[in-house]
């Protein structure tokens, strides 16, 4: 199972935990330096995630702001991604229809 790891279940679980260390009679020493490492595991984690986060906002606003480039024409097909009339089809099929399906491969390929 996964869960997606956001800043905000990271600060409850360092105020859950920073709870749990500041309870004097609950966690022995070791406990408690365990949990405080985990703490500070946790800040650089929530650090990362800022960062990360930081980074993506600065490429969507940077890719926003980048002016588009005109599409210029194709110069070896220069109908690209323009539909074909029906003389062009017609003319098209009777080729294709001429070929018997099994020599397809031979004449594509």
């Amino acid at each position: 199972m996964n869960q997606k790891l956001t800043e905000a279940r990271v600060n409850s679980l360092v105020e859950t935990l920073s709870a749990l260390i500041c309870e004097d009679d609950l966690l022995t020493r070791e406990q408690r330096e365990n949990m405080i490492m985990t703490v500070a595991t946790l800040g650089g984690m929530h650090e990362r995630l800022r960062q990360v986060s930081a980074s993506k906002e600065a490429q969507k606003q940077a890719k926003s702001e980048k002016p588009k480039k005109p599409r210029e024409p194709n110069i070896v097909f220069p109908r690209t991604g323009k539909i074909w009339s029906q003389e062009e089809a017609g003319s098209i099929h009777s080729i294709i229809d001429d070929i018997p399906d099994h020599e397809i491969n031979n004449h594509i390929l």
